[in-house]
């Protein structure tokens, strides 16, 4: 994607990685999960990011340790984040060097460019190739020969300019490059004020990107034009006036302003932009059979839930309209552990992939994304909490001790799975589907075919481990092509 080396990738995916790890994990064992033949490589590029690391962190922050005996393993402390280290990464990437000298100068000195960044003329040349490639998928195209050039529709640049800046940055300022970065957070929180929106301040230092974007082109005169007026999926929406304050801007400026707004929350931007004139288009049409199939599945929902699928939607679109990028990259900007949701919500996830089934045959091809499907997935959370679809497993505990000290160990089980499964305690053995018991021998008949746990006095994480194998168990035998109702 835009030309960015593979071994960019491959730290990025290590870091992903080893972000999830508990435990120390061997470089042949990072190699096979990431399909690689090359075990040096994996070595060599792990050798690379343990010394960024220890440039761009203290010690006790963010160690990488690699140990010949017990493998790799970060170690972070919980208020440290990898967002500089990823920062790092991309921003020393030759093509993203390349797009960001562009889209803020729009030309660039060639010879200039490859001393400052220690390039070589043909090197440069090759990577200019490869994001060209990329490029083609927007309209824009780079042309070198004195100087560098990127032209295309001043609408696409700046979007691109925008992707690029949040997927490397997060936030304006990190942007050590730009001056001055108080008073673009300024302006833009005048411009929330204005929509009487409220934000948090995350979510200022993001738009304030958009805003930098529109004040660089407009200072230097790059004409945003018609461009973004005549894209048939924006010309018809309907927004907000544009505020008095910022009268200098056009329309159209004042239109990227509030798309950059709307992809990063559609939910919040229901009172300043009004999707009902795209009714004929075919986002709706993709959005009602999402909803029929979620609906088909799961329950009926009502009018304001129905608006918030459609939000998402035309928000997928805006969003591929801004910036084409790919499945990879969408997932390390929108971590989501589909392990831990099939590990934790099994009977919720088995209705969802249901419901994508029947989406998958009959929608259009872009909204047919793993990135697109994650996201469906998290809003399904929001309009029905998967707590409505816990398994229910009736347990029986046979101990010796009195009541109370029963009624603690039963309690203790049931709040450590309270936000996975719905557990009864039942007084009879023979309609339980697991027998729990504190005895060294069980001196009781269960039925044959019903699983018997034991577990010490005291209720240990390897007992909860062994209770959990079981339910687990239970769950896939019992619920996994059961139609929940």
């Amino acid at each position: 994607m835009l030309g960015f080396n593979k071994i960019t990738y491959l730290k990025l995916e290590i870091i992903n990685l080893l972000e999830k790890q508990t435990n120390y994990i061997s470089s042949l064992n990072l190699t096979e999960e990431l399909q690689l033949s090359s075990q040096s490589t994996i070595k060599k590029i792990c050798q690379e990011l343990q010394f960024d690391i220890q440039n761009l962190y203290e010690p006790d922050q963010f160690e990488m340790i690699i140990n010949q005996r017990h493998g790799i393993k970060f170690i972070r402390q919980e208020h440290i984040g990898n967002l500089k280290l990823i920062e790092f990464i991309i921003s020393n990437d030759l093509a993203y060097e390349i797009i960001q000298e562009l889209c803020l100068k729009r030309t660039v000195n060639t010879t200039q460019f490859c001393l400052e960044k220690h390039v070589s003329l043909s090197q440069l040349r090759r990577k200019i190739k490869t994001i060209n490639q990329s490029f083609n998928q927007i309209n824009l195209h780079i042309s070198i020969a004195t100087n560098m050039k990127i032209t295309g529709e001043e609408f696409q640049i700046r979007t691109l300019f925008f992707g690029i800046l949040f997927f490397v940055h997060r936030k304006i300022t990190n942007m050590n490059w730009i001056s001055n970065t108080f008073e673009y957070r300024k302006q833009t929180q005048k411009i929330f004020d204005y929509l009487e929106l409220n934000i948090n301040n995350a979510y200022l230092e993001i738009i304030a990107i958009a805003y930098f974007i529109n004040s660089n082109s407009i200072i230097n005169n790059y004409n945003l034009g018609e461009a973004i007026n005549n894209n048939p999926y924006f010309k018809k929406v309907i927004i907000k006036e544009k505020p008095k304050f910022l009268s200098h801007w056009s329309d159209s400026e004042w239109k990227f302003m509030i798309l950059s707004i709307f992809i990063f929350d559609p939910s919040i931007t229901e009172s300043i932009i009004n999707l009902d004139s795209l009714n004929e288009m075919i986002i709706p049409s993709n959005a009602s059979k999402w909803l029929k199939a979620f609906e088909n599945e799961f329950t009926v929902i009502n009018e304001k839930q129905k608006k918030l699928i459609y939000f998402h939607f035309y928000k997928h679109l805006v969003s591929k309209q801004i910036l084409e990028i790919d499945d990879f990259i969408l997932k390390l900007l929108h971590q989501f552990d589909y392990e831990f949701i099939k590990k934790s919500y099994p009977l919720y996830l088995n209705k969802f992939n249901r419901a994508w089934q029947v989406f998958n045959n009959d929608a259009d091809s872009y909204f047919l994304t793993d990135y697109f499907k994650s996201e469906c997935l998290i809003l399904s959370f929001t309009l029905l909490p998967p707590q409505t679809y816990f398994p229910e497993v009736k347990l029986y505990l046979y101990t010796e001790h009195a009541a109370p000290l029963n009624a603690y160990i039963e309690e203790q089980i049931k709040t450590y799975f309270s936000n996975r499964f719905y557990l009864e305690f039942v007084q009879n053995q023979n309609i339980a589907q697991i027998v729990i018991t504190t005895e060294g021998s069980l001196n009781l008949h269960t039925l044959s075919k019903t699983p018997v746990v034991a577990i010490g006095l005291n209720v240990l994480k390897k007992d909860l481990d062994k209770i959990e194998k079981q339910l687990i168990t239970i769950v896939e035998n019992t619920f996994d092509t059961a139609k929940i109702k």
